[in-house]
């Protein structure tokens, strides 16, 4: 009878594309649905609670925001960056 050896594959650890981000323009506005951002800095805003629903974010970055309760249904991040973000 023969026997069969499966062969072990080492799966590659996950890694993050090096994302270079353009000139940032700040923006301390607040948030509205379907909205388009791009090439913004939103950094330590409270948009709790705004509605973004179907907004586009492209070319962002979103530092130290509060978005608890914030309505991002169907909102699109394109080569943003979110760090600090709660809620």
């Amino acid at each position: 009878m023969a026997t069969t050896r499966k062969k072990k594959t080492a799966v590659a650890a996950a890694r993050r594309p090096d994302l270079r981000l353009p000139p940032l323009e700040a923006y301390g506005g607040g948030l509205a649905p379907d909205g388009d951002y791009d090439g913004l800095e939103l950094a330590g805003l409270d948009l709790a609670g705004q509605s973004a629903e179907g907004a586009r974010f492209l070319d962002c970055a979103l530092r130290d925001c509060a978005l608890d309760e914030a309505r991002l249904t169907g909102a699109r991040f394109l080569d943003s960056v979110l760090t600090g973000v709660r809620g």
